[in-house]
């Protein structure tokens, strides 16, 4: 049975089942374990390093399985476009899985995560750890990152990217007299002692790619880590994209 509400996709904090690979067995399908070996594996097996690129990156997927089990909606976003293929091609390959569902129904569920490039050195190319492909955007995790300011907050997630873009476009509006219309796109990941690494900048303005780089040298206001569902601290990842209009930085 699918559900009627076609357009709406879901994240995995919202469905009762989790899409199953028909080809990839685990012992407890359907649960989050289960489709993140899944995942895991079918990176492995269809992982290809692009010879041309002659370096390491790292690139962020985002897509959705449909109620049909379709991958769709594929979007990639990285350190060069060369790993921004590369992972758009191993996502392509994900067929004919049993979709995730809502008390029985049939649903389209948005899932994430960045894959890692390590070089071209044999037995090197691909970073296969948990916290490369298990770590979810801070807006899905239990409980988002705390950014100072938003101790009362209702939507903590909201604040915290809401407070954090305002810091980063105020940053460069100061840095930068005349600011150039300019679009830019930025991901990074937030480590349980509150650093960040993984730092991904996109702008086509070297200008102020610059100024972007020089806001994140300088610890953020990121007060206490992300949690899962025990309480426990991980690592989350923030992604966002900013257009500048005029001397105005809007979210997009």
């Amino acid at each position: 049975m699918y559900s009627q509400d076609a357009e709406r996709t879901y994240s995995i904090n919202e469905i009762s089942t989790f899409p199953n690979f028909k080809e990839i067995k685990c012992t407890n399908p359907n649960n989050l374990e289960c489709f993140k070996f899944q995942i895991n594996e079918h990176i492995r097996r269809n992982f290809r390093y692009p010879m041309e690129a002659k370096l390491s990156g790292k690139v962020y997927i985002q897509f959705t399985i449909d109620p049909f089990g379709n991958t769709v909606d594929i979007r990639a976003r990285g350190s060069h476009n060369i790993f921004e293929k590369a992972g758009i091609e191993i996502i392509e390959k994900i067929k004919d899985l049993e979709p995730a569902t809502i008390d029985g129904k049939a649903i389209a569920l948005t899932y994430s995560l960045p894959i890692t490039f390590k070089g071209i050195n044999p037995g090197e190319i691909f970073e296969d750890t948990e916290e490369s492909h298990a770590i979810q955007p801070y807006n899905e995790v239990h409980e988002a990152p705390l950014y100072e300011g938003c101790q009362g907050a209702k939507n903590k997630s909201a604040c915290f990217q809401e407070k954090l873009n305002r810091d980063i476009t105020d940053f460069v509006h100061r840095s930068i007299k005349n600011i150039p219309d300019h679009s830019v796109k930025i991901y990074f990941e937030i480590k349980t002692d509150l650093t960040i690494s993984d730092l991904v900048i996109i702008t086509s303005n070297k200008h102020t790619k610059k100024s972007y780089e020089t806001f994140f040298d300088s610890p953020l206001k990121i007060i206490a880590p992300a949690k899962d569902g025990n309480g426990d601290n991980i690592t989350t990842y923030y992604t966002t994209d900013l257009k500048s209009i005029s001397r105005e930085v809007r979210q997009r």
